[in-house]
Order: structure tokens, then sequence, then C-alpha cells
């Protein structure tokens, strides 16, 4: 089957790849977040077979654009995948989540502490930490008791798992 290119490429939509020169396999077999993003998977299919022939001795002739749509046809259900606004949701949540330097200190603290005063304005994060500690304590074994004025946010927060 002379008339027959095949070539591979990797797909990961949801990533950006920061050391794309330390692949060992050439670039433009990956494509990450920002590639994916810049071009239609036809023009990212068609790219890749082209680039593939490139490499060849005794190329076949390019893809004409019913071959390239009806490889992406094939591929689209396996790579583009539809996000639902709840899963949108959740991946911003699991974000807001985690903890930063400063928090990952307050929690580092209040192991060694029985009690810390931790003081900031609205919305730096002082409640996050406070919940895992309190979390934690639990989680040991420990009774905890947890009072704060008026916050119907932070009930959810301790009722959500």
């Amino acid at each position: 089957m002379p008339d027959v290119l095949a070539a591979s490429i990797v797909v990961v939509p949801d990533i950006e790849v920061a050391n794309k020169d330390q692949i060992d396999w050439e670039p433009w077999r990956l494509v990450d977040r920002s590639r994916f993003h810049s071009r239609s998977l036809e023009q990212i299919v068609c790219e890749s077979f082209d680039a593939q022939r490139h490499t060849l001795t005794h190329p076949p002739a390019p893809l004409t654009p019913q071959q390239a749509e009806r490889i992406v046809r094939i591929l689209r259900s396996e790579i583009e995948c539809y996000v639902s606004p709840r899963a949108r949701i959740e991946q911003q949540l699991d974000e807001v989540r985690r903890f930063t330097p400063g928090q990952f200190r307050v929690l580092d603290q209040l192991a060694d502490n029985p009690r810390l005063l931790i003081d900031g304005l609205a919305g730096t994060g002082k409640t996050m930490p406070a919940i895992e500690s309190a979390r934690r304590s639990a989680e040991d074994g420990r009774r905890v008791l947890f009072l704060s004025p008026g916050s119907d946010s932070l009930s959810r927060c301790l009722l959500t798992p």
C-alpha cells in the first residue's frame, strides 16, 4: 500500500506542555492546549499529515479536503469532548479549593499551636485553612466546634464533602 499515508499525533487538549523542545519526537506530533485551540481539528490533521509526508522518501499525494473531513469525523468523538457547565463549575471550584502558600503556612502553624489569630480583610482566604484545620482535627478523632458569625457560604463549605 504505497499510496497510504499514516501519521500519529498526541493530543492533550487540556494541558499546556512547557518543555516542548525536550520531547524526543517531532514537535508537530504534539497537540497541546494552545495548538488545539489555535486552529480547527481538520487543520491540525492536515498539518500533521503534511509534516509526516515531508519525512518520507516517496510521499503520497496530499490529503484532499474530503479525506481530511472523513478523518476528523472518525477522530472527533475521541478527541473533542463536550464539557458541561456543571463540570466547568466543578473544575473552577477545584481550583478555588487549592491552598495558597500563605494558607499552607497557616495550616502548618495551626498544627503546632492550639490557638492562632488569623487576621485579614474579607475574601483574603482566612476561612479555608480554618475549615481544613477543623476537618483534620475531626479526622484525627478530636471533637471540633467551629463558630463563625452569619456565614451561609461557610455552612455550605462545611456540609459539602
